[in-house]
């Protein structure tokens, strides 16, 4: 009775199992089909490789040709030119393997346009005037014929259109969507597209892949195109690619695949060749491509990956390739470079290309030797599992094991023997997966029944489980991989040693400030041992880091955020810097000192830290601009400008890693009762001038020269810091109407709003000498826009108005980098730096009379023909001879009350009889280009007019505030002094004292309050008023101008 129980078990047992595999037969489960294709794989290996075609070249655009040629997407003259050079080689059939369904986005034709089409419009204006004053137009006429030849060399469309058309045997690609439709209707293909349909009707015993939408070239390359087929390659459904169709339904229309074009264009074969030639096969002529039931076709491979012949982009446009390599050949055009061309997996498991795959697509057709799946196949394939289904139901219930093991290993080698054979020999692929996985559960499962596991050998298996986790988790702990150490560590019981080691990796977490990962390892050890040693501490407080709280300043998130928390012990890193303390905080982020442990040496770490809220371009910007800041000081190598040692980014904190500096600023000598002697404050000067005429040389315009931003260091070296609205020339993005600087210092072309160049640094430098000779600024007044316009309009008064004993010696220089038009003005920092040196020796008594300057010539001298100062060839780099040694301790200045300068300056006359120095005589420009130059200027003046909005700007008296302001509130440490102002960060009193309370914060001295919701500043001054503060990161600011109906000044309300 237990006997025929057990039989009957056993047989239903069997029964379920192969209904089971039969269902996954039918519905293609993915697990066994995922077998089903491995197994393909593996048999690939034992047939014989096709023999390739040397036929067919593939020119591939590489990474070395990307590196020589510029980034992709390259201007689509370069592709015209490389059609160009293969139908010069004579190549029989060009295949560009590239989409081209988009116009060519070219914003410089776009600007070229704009500006042939506002020149023709403004010469056509002015055409009868100049003609009038008998001024030549031939010039401009040519000039604007060769606006509209750029436009036209520009137009990459037109040049790639003219190429394909002259060259007649271009084949282009198109990409169908795959799907079903769903009742809708498809889009239209284009009418040039409808001669590429293939005409007949398809055989109903296949269906043939649908789609539901189609990604065709643009009109101007379609419809001079030779031809065009689509250029899909759809793996399976674990990624690999083993077939490609040949053809495609699109609605109720066929069309051929992109190799197919090809073979009938290298053919001379017509259109209609394309036919049915049976119910499982397509036909061009005489080639026939076999289609399974899937309306697909399986490669087969001649080879490894770079089996057939290729040549770089490169070399064929450099003409290095042998002139008969492409003679009457297929050459296939595409992109191999990494991260622009796409690979593909192929069944030996190596990554082919696009180019590859269709290249081997081609030559099986043409070798006529493919991998088939015949239609008899699925019939066999239910003959594998019907046999296998006999032995599990009826054989193994009744069969001992010594007969059933010899049986089951009879019936599997039969099954994948045949298979084997017909795959290897044949080329016809029969899936013996689904029987054979049918015999092994069937096997396995009647073996389980009768073997039987000790509790013993589960324990053994346990307990070696366990060790493996705990060996794979150190093992991660020492490589860095932190989570995963986490992970392995989890399965392992919590015993003392288990504990230990999980606080130290808690400790690690830590140092990497992963704060609410080491919160959670904490927990971990806390679900069994709350008082292990203090996890109950660290837990909170690392609960709270990460969330984004700033200990020493709890509540602050964002940019405030800091790296360094307190009371854990653990001193956290940033790249492979330690970080000791927080020095201070500026407008971008945080600075830190920190340790260098490798040299042991201090830093300053200057980090940036972004907002929760900063989406992901404007971090991008952000962060540019960051190390922009480490770009524009790092490359500058001089004693008298702070150095930059290191850059970098760890997990999401940006940093800068620079010299480290004690010392003062000059804003204390500025004051009057502070004054240096004039021989120290010229000698200082002079080493500000020649340190900004060496990054001048190098491309670099500081913008913010002022006492505040020139450390006097505590061994009497001076420090150039605050580059951080330095910009680089030659990358420079500066916007019209943009202002970046601190107003009472700004130069009149930044006040303005124009691009500068390194005058505007040899203005500021003026103004900084006044005021350390005077203890006054030149420029004074009781609003911003007042203030500017005194700048941009209003001479400086005479320095010895406020001070009368200061040398005769040094007035004119103050005069000439004052002057308000860049002409006048020193044209380099080394000319200014030479006159000052020149002025010491006559203060000290070692100079001859001094140097006649102009200041305002009858006629000025022509421009030098330069746009800005990075295109002037560096000069030799001056001597820095040593600081002149102060006479004697000079008396105190009397201090008396400054005078009220005049509204207007005279103009300085010439000191001497000495012609004025320019840097380019008059005789060298000649009238017709000074009519001309005058002419173009004019033109720029009228293109540059706008209209602005107009109110009034609030009173008060902002001379030394920076109109950027970046963050609403700053701190200071009153420790070693940080190169805050080095990168960016405003300048710090170090007496100020920030309170945050709350929703305001409130800064001492300045009587300064921030509303941080209202986004107000309020300051107290001789009136009260309020600043609303700019949500972005920089504040723009319009330069006002004179209402000529009320005098009175106006400014942008924005």
């Amino acid at each position: 009775m237990r006997s025929k129980y057990r039989f009957l078990i056993e047989i239903t047992i069997g029964l379920v199992i192969s209904v089971g595999i039969a269902w996954s037969f039918l519905s293609r489960t993915t697990f066994i089909e995922t077998a089903s294709l491995k197994t393909y794989d593996l048999l690939i290996n034992f047939r014989a490789p096709a023999s390739k075609s040397n036929a067919i070249k593939i020119i591939e655009i590489d990474e070395e040709s990307v590196q020589s040629l510029g980034r992709w997407p390259w201007p689509r003259s370069i592709v015209a030119a490389l059609i160009d050079e293969l139908f010069g080689y004579g190549a029989k059939v060009i295949g560009v393997n590239i989409f081209f369904s988009d116009a060519d986005q070219n914003e410089g034709l776009e600007e070229i346009s704009r500006l042939e089409e506002s020149f023709r419009e403004i010469l056509d204006e002015t055409r009868l005037r100049l003609r009038r004053k008998r001024i030549s137009l031939v010039r401009f006429d040519e000039f604007l014929q060769d606006l509209e030849d750029t436009r036209m060399s520009l137009n990459g469309d037109k040049i790639l259109s003219r190429s394909i058309d002259e060259a007649g045997n271009v084949i282009l690609p198109m990409y169908f969507t795959p799907g079903v439709p769903q009742g809708e209707n498809l889009d239209p293909l284009p009418t040039y597209f409808e001669k590429e349909e293939v005409k007949g009707s398809t055989s109903e015993e296949i269906d043939l892949p649908l789609s539901i939408a189609a990604g065709v070239p643009l009109t101007d390359f379609g419809s001079v195109a030779a031809a065009i087929g689509h250029s899909n390659l759809d793996p399976d459904l674990d990624g690999t690619v083993r077939r490609m169709a040949p053809v495609m339904k699109y609605g109720d229309r066929v069309y051929p695949s992109f190799g197919l074009q090809i073979i009938r264009e290298y053919k001379n074969l017509p259109r209609d060749a394309f036919g049915w030639d049976s119910s499982t096969e397509f036909a061009l002529r005489s080639f026939k491509v076999p289609i399974d039931d899937s309306g697909t076709t399986f490669l087969q491979f001649a080879g490894p990956a770079g089996t057939f012949d290729r040549h770089s982009a490169l070399d064929v446009l450099a003409g290095a390739v042998p002139e008969k390599e492409l003679m009457n050949k297929m050459v296939l055009v595409g992109l191999t470079a990494p991260g622009l061309g796409q690979n593909f997996v192929v069944p030996s498991g190596e990554a082919f290309t696009g180019l590859e795959l269709l290249a081997t697509h081609i030559d099986n057709i043409l070798s006529q030797r493919f991998m088939s799946r015949p239609t008899w196949a699925s019939h066999l394939e239910w003959g594998f599992i019907g046999i296998c289904a006999l032995f599990i139901i009826l054989g193994l219930p009744f069969l001992r094991g010594r007969f059933s093991v010899p049986l089951a290993l009879i019936i599997f080698l039969g099954v994948a023997g045949t298979s084997a054979f017909l795959f290897v020999k044949k080329g016809m692929w029969v899936t013996p997966v689904y029987g054979l996985s049918l015999l092994l559960v069937g096997f396995l499962f009647s073996l389980g029944r009768r073997l039987l596991f000790t509790e013993k050998g589960k324990e053994l298996v346990e307990a070696e489980g366990l060790e493996t986790n705990k060996m794979l988790g150190l093992s991660f702990q020492g490589q860095g991989m932190l989570d995963l150490a986490f992970e392995k560590f989890r399965k392992c019981p919590l015993d003392s040693q288990m504990k230990d080691l999980l606080y130290n990796l808690g400790l690690d977490m830590e140092r990497k400030r992963q704060f609410a990962k080491a919160a959670a390892v904490y927990e971990h050890i806390g679900s069994v041992d709350l008082k292990y040693k203090d996890i109950q501490k660290k837990i909170e407080l690392l609960k709270k880091a990460g969330e984004g709280a700033v200990f020493g300043s709890v509540g602050k998130k964002g940019s405030d955020a800091t790296v360094v928390v307190e009371g854990l012990g653990q001193s956290t890193t940033l790249g492979r810097y330690e970080v000791v303390r927080e020095l201070g905080r500026g407008a971008m982020g945080i600075v830190y000192l920190g340790k260098d442990p490798k040299i042991n040496r201090q830093v300053a770490i200057k980090t940036l830290r972004f907002e929760e809220d900063v989406d992901e371009e404007q971090a991008k910007s952000i962060k540019e601009r960051f190390f922009r800041e480490a770009e524009s000081a790092g490359n500058l190598t001089h004693p008298n400008i702070i150095r930059i040692f290191d850059a970098g980014e760890d997990q999401d904190v940006a940093y800068i890693a620079m010299e480290l500096i004690e010392g003062e600023d000059l804003k204390r000598s500025c004051e009057k009762a502070n004054l240096l002697p004039f021989e120290r404050v010229v000698e200082y000067v002079a080493q500000v001038a020649e340190a900004l005429a060496f990054a001048h040389n190098q491309g670099v315009v500081h913008r913010d020269i002022k006492p505040g931003n020139i450390m006097l260091l505590a061994n009497g070296t001076l420090r150039i810091t605050d580059f951080g609205i330095a910009r680089i020339q030659a990358t420079s993005k500066t916007a019209t109407g943009a202002v970046l600087g601190t107003p009472a210092y700004m130069s009149p072309e930044q006040v303005n709003g124009k691009k500068v160049d390194g005058r505007a640094d040899i203005f500021s430098l003026g103004v900084t000498l006044f005021e350390l000779l005077t203890g006054e600024k030149p420029f004074v007044a009781d609003s911003i826009a007042a203030l500017l316009y005194r700048i941009a309009n209003v001479d400086h008064p005479d320095p010895r108005e406020f001070n009368p004993k200061l040398p005769e010696a040094i007035v004119p220089v103050i005069n000439k980098a004052l002057a308000k038009d860049l002409e006048n003005r020193y044209q380099t920092a080394d000319d200014m730096a030479r006159d000052l040196r020149t002025c010491l020796n006559q203060m000290i008594g070692t100079a001859p009379a001094p140097i006649p300057i102009a200041i305002n010539p009858e006629k000025p001298p022509a421009p030098p023909k330069k746009e800005n100062i990075a295109s002037v060839p560096p000069k030799p780099p001056v001597e820095q001879m040593p600081p002149a040694q102060p006479p004697a301790p000079t008396p105190p200045i009397e201090q008396t009350p400054p005078a009220q300068p005049p509204a207007s300056a005279p103009p300085t006359e010439s000191m001497g009889s000495k012609p004025p120095i320019s840097d380019v005589p008059d005789s060298e420009t000649p009238k017709s280009s000074l009519e001309q130059s005058s002419f173009l200027s004019d033109l720029q003046d009228v293109l540059k007019t706008s209209d602005q909005p107009q109110t009034d700007f609030p009173q008060a008296d902002h001379t030394s505030e920076r109109v950027d302001l970046i963050s609403n509130s700053e701190t200071i440490d009153n420790g070693p002094a940080a190169p805050d102002d080095a990168m960016g960060i405003p300048e710090q009193e170090n007496d100020k004292t920030v309170l945050d309370v709350g929703d305001k914060t409130m800064v001492d001295n300045d009587k300064t309050i921030i509303d941080k919701d209202d986004k107000t500043v309020v300051m107290e001054s001789d009136s009260n008023f309020n600043i609303p503060l700019m949500d972005n990161l920089e504040s723009t600011y319009h330069p006002p101008f004179k209402d000529p109906t009320t005098d009175k000044n106006q400014v942008d309300d924005k």
